[in-house]
């Protein structure tokens, strides 16, 4: 009995196999230990990737149904070391394959053979370790002989002897002089360094090497050092440890003993953990572990290495969170200058603005946009349209602010004049005035001086009107002057600031919410990019986060793992009460014991250092900017940031039907979608009967089912988090159709995840279907049936022969073809909304009612026309613009995917004709066509 005719509801067969699935997953392994068949390569099968071990060769196989024979799995991967020892050059080599000719060995690089520089294996412990994942050498053997820097003769150019050492790479590791980290050492290679010999000579140069690629995990212990006990029972392998005196954040890399060398070692090395050397008992009061867990498969593992010492600087500014303004010197900054990370709630300024210790200030508003002067009147005043509506606004034009209390600028409804502007000049708007909240005190001419001659502003009752716990905004001739310059005297209700004159222009703001930030009161924060845990090192010294001591899982789920001396923040809320708790672990009580105040105070100073943000790490401890920070950020081998790729290219008929694509993806996990004009295709492997396109076997393109000619999108989405696949796929027809029209039976699990659906290649919005069970689906319009159940077929009228009299009806036998997917959520969302203006290029978030997360979003925003994926990528075919909350289309593309009405356009461009419309039908005019947006973010 196939597979394909077996029944499983009637008869014994039901009471055998009670599901289709299991059926399936037996018949899959069924040939796994069959001998071959005489005269076949291997034993019958009927389904498609079923296994089979090929005892004889030793080798795992699958069975292809297209082809009718078993394929070696991965045959193109066991080549790069299958003729590793062959005595001939290999024939037809792939990429990156191997092969050992003399002695020597030798890899293909897509095009010729070339060696592979190697060191000499004696010359260097690295050469056995240089593919573990994990690796501390210490001390670090020294290659060679010492090295001078020497000019194209050959002649000595300095004088200081370097010594030269080997590592697993340079990318991945870190360098360390005794206990202190450093990175001022001179790459020679990818893999070697050399550093002044005089320092070395007299130190423990030490190297810590972390795979990004395959890591998983890092776990963070803090252990308290009892004087009496010298054992600490932490595995050694996969893990680093750091020393930490009582009353400082500074953590010391500890080195083991080597030789039994105690003086260039801190620690020997146990088979339960480590045991301190006296000295380093003697100098250290905490302990620091850091153990790394590590997937066995290759991954997507990321390391962002990033300092203090790059192109930008950032500025954390916790919860100071909505529009915001940045002054630099009194100026205020183009908002295309900065950047405001809301979710890591960082403000990120190119350092190229920073220079000579200029002052920052940061300020929230309750509302503000940007833009550029793009007209000026005949009386030669710049024009600014307000897009927002503003109750009081407050005007900066080329980084000066002014007020329509001076009279240097006119407002009109939406218009404002400013005199003397010039087109191309940046403004930006602050609104002063928000609901009851009211930011203008006073805004005129300072006109009065004391008996010194000191120029002064009064406030009238100033202590009731200003109080001292209030903040004060101010603005002299446009310019922000710093907190700090100005000079508050309550007993003559009068302000003044060092330099203030008779004649000047002021603005006075009551900050009584405290909306302006000067740099003193942000914190330094370190931009990363997305990512799950960070080492951040200052001046060379590991400082310890949060991650390492709080806990929010409860005592006893740590019974079983804690080990003597460790330390935990136990966090529990109760009745809206947050407590916070430090408890130190006895091994021999077996039972967390709460510690002392004096122990508190210090793991508040030590484990608080810096914390990890989404984007950033920010830095709590003082620090100025003199101190310098490197900071490493993993993002795990399960997380995967941005993966989509989004490619196109237009294609004719001529060019074949094989479309190759850049990056590499993995054949048959459901990571390549393919677009032909916006229109989705299907895969063969969705329908063993109906044509779709085809992966290649090496995933470095995908084969046509037969020559298209228009524009050719692919999509590649990667798995993530450690899953097989991209998403689920089915194509359902009209074998799939229930009983009723618009109900469909899907094969595959609906739910737990994000279903997608296309018809016939459309993508349909979610609000277009119903999920009625796991497995059942319906669509809504029950106007338009969709084509496939049996009393639906349509039939067409055709000529019959030369005479158009003569007619005859045909059956259409043509099905709709449903493609379902589905995948993890991912933190996915969706929007569709009806357009009605198709001249806007602009798609703004507040007027469609678009979570305005997706200004936000940290990967491609798919973007579907009527149905048709655009394929527009960031920064080149659209923009997301926070401060006018717009996704801001560049595509000209756009305007032919646009449906148009004529009359709505015509009245657009004519509001006379439309208010006479208004007028005679009382109400306006609605247009005929809709276009549909759907937007997909996460």
């Amino acid at each position: 009995m196939s597979v394909k005719n077996r029944s499983f509801n009637v008869g014994r067969q039901s009471e055998q196999l009670m599901n289709e699935e299991l059926f399936r997953l037996f018949e899959s392994i069924r040939p796994l230990l069959l001998d071959a068949l005489d005269g076949k390569d291997g034993p019958e099968s009927e389904t498609q990737g079923s296994l089979w071990l090929d005892q004889a060769k030793n080798e795992l196989k699958t069975f292809n149904k297209e082809r009718n024979q078993w394929d070696t799995i991965f045959n193109d991967k066991f080549r790069i070391t299958g003729e590793l020892l062959d005595e001939i050059t290999p024939a037809n080599p792939v990429k990156g394959q191997l092969w050992i000719n003399q002695g020597m060995l030798w890899y293909f690089t897509g095009q010729t053979w070339q060696s592979v520089k190697a060191f000499d294996p004696s010359e260097s412990e690295v050469y056995y370790s240089s593919f573990e994942d994990f690796l501390l050498l210490s001390p670090m053997q020294e290659q060679s002989n010492k090295v001078v820097d020497k000019d194209d003769e050959g002649n000595d150019i300095s004088l200081v002897a370097k010594s030269q050492y080997l590592t697993p790479s340079l990318k991945t590791g870190r360098f360390y002089i005794d206990h202190i980290h450093k990175v001022d050492y001179e790459a020679m290679n990818q893999v070697a360094l050399q550093y002044p010999s005089s320092i070395t000579e007299e130190s423990t140069p030490s190297w810590v090497h972390v795979n990004p690629g395959r890591l998983t995990e890092i776990r963070k212990r803090f252990i308290r050092i009892h004087k009496d006990l010298s054992s600490i029972d932490i595995q050694t392998e996969r893990t680093e440890f750091y020393g930490y005196k009582r009353n400082s954040p500074f953590g010391h890399l500890l080195r083991p003993v080597v030789n039994n060398n105690e003086t260039r070692g801190d620690y020997y090395v146990r088979p339960e953990g480590i045991m301190l050397t006296f000295n380093a008992i003697e100098k250290f009061d905490y302990i620091l572990a850091i153990t790394y867990e590590f997937s066995w498969i290759k991954t997507y593992g990321v390391l962002r290495k990033s300092n203090s010492r790059e192109d930008e600087k950032d500025f954390y500014v916790g919860d100071f969170s909505g529009p915001v303004n940045v002054f630099l010197e009194g100026y205020d900054l183009e908002n295309d200058l900065f950047y405001h990370n809301a979710e890591s709630k960082t403000i990120n300024i190119d350092r190229e603005q920073l220079e000579n210790d200029i002052e920052v200030s940061i300020m929230k508003t309750f509302k503000n946009e940007y833009g550029v002067i793009q007209k000026r009147s005949f009386s030669g005043e710049g024009i600014i349209r307000m897009r927002k509506d503003f109750t009081n606004p407050l005007v900066i034009v080329n980084g000066m602010a002014h007020h329509k209390a001076h009279g240097g600028i006119s407002i009109d409804n939406e218009v404002v004049l400013v005199k003397n502007a010039r087109k191309g000049m940046t403004y930006s708007i602050i609104e002063l005035e928000y609901d009851d909240e009211k930011l203008l005190h006073e805004a005129g001419i300072v006109n009065q001086e004391d008996e010194n001659g000191h120029a002064f502003i009064h406030i009238q009752d100033f202590p009731y009107a200003i109080p001292d716990t209030h903040g004060i905004i101010l603005f002299v001739d446009g310019l922000l002057v710093k907190k700090e310059e100005i000079i508050r005297d309550y007993a003559n209700n009068r302000i003044t600031v060092n330099g203030l004159a008779v004649g000047q222009e002021f603005i006075l703001l009551h900050d009584k919410d405290h909306m302006l930030l000067f740099e003193e009161s942000t914190g330094r924060a370190i931009g990363t990019g997305k990512f799950d845990e960070s080492l951040l090192f200052m001046n060379g010294y590991l400082l310890c986060n949060d991650t390492a001591i709080v806990s929010l899982e409860p005592e006893e789920d740590f019974y079983d793992i804690a080990v003597y001396g460790e330390i935990k923040q136990f966090v529990s809320t109760v009745d809206g009460v947050t407590t916070r708790i430090y408890k130190e672990w006895n091994n021999f009580t077996k039972e967390w014991v709460e510690c002392s105040q004096m122990i508190a105070s210090q793991l508040d100073g030590i484990c608080f250092s810096y914390e990890n943000a989404i984007t950033a790490v920010i830095i709590n401890i003082p620090h100025t900017d003199e101190d310098e920070f490197d900071c490493y950020a993993y993002n795990f081998a399960h997380t995967i940031e941005n993966p989509l790729v989004i490619k196109s290219k237009q294609w004719t008929e001529e060019e074949g039907t094989f479309i190759p694509v850049e990056e590499f993806f993995v054949p048959g996990t459901n990571t390549l979608q393919v677009y032909l004009n916006g229109v989705r295709l299907h895969s063969n492997r969705e329908h063993p009967t109906i044509p779709g396109y085809k992966e290649s076997d090496l995933g470095d393109g995908f084969y046509l089912p037969v020559p298209y000619e228009g524009l050719i999108t692919y999509v590649l989405e990667r798995p993530e988090k450690g899953a097989t696949r991209a998403c689920d796929r089915i194509l359902l027809t009209k074998e799939h159709v229930m009983n009723i029209p618009n109900v469909y039976r899907c094969p595959i699990p609906l739910y737990p995840g994000w279903v997608t659906i296309y018809v016939n290649g459309i993508r349909m919005p979610h609000e277009s279907y119903f999920i009625l069970d796991n497995y059942t689906i319906k669509f809504k319009d029950n106007l338009t049936k969709l084509i496939g159940h049996e009393s639906n077929f349509p039939t067409r009228t055709e000529i019959k022969g030369n005479d158009p009299s003569e007619t005859v009806e045909l059956p259409f036998i043509k099905e709709d073809l449903i493609l379902i997917e589905v995948r993890q959520k991912y933190d996915k969302q969706e929007k569709t909304y009806t357009n009605y203006k198709p001249d806007n290029q602009e798609i703004n978030v507040m007027e469609h009612n678009i979570p305005p997360n997706i200004l936000e979003a940290n990967d491609e925003i798919l973007i579907y026309i009527n149905g048709l994926f655009t394929g527009y990528k960031h920064n080149v075919d659209y923009r997301k613009d926070r401060a006018k909350g717009v996704i801001t289309l560049l595509n000209d593309s756009y305007s032919r995917l646009i449906n148009y009405d004529p009359l709505y356009k015509f009245l657009e461009t004519d509001p006379k004709k439309m208010a006479k419309w208004e007028l005679k039908y009382g109400r306006p005019y609605i247009p005929k066509i809709k276009n549909v947006v759907t937007l997909e973010w996460r």
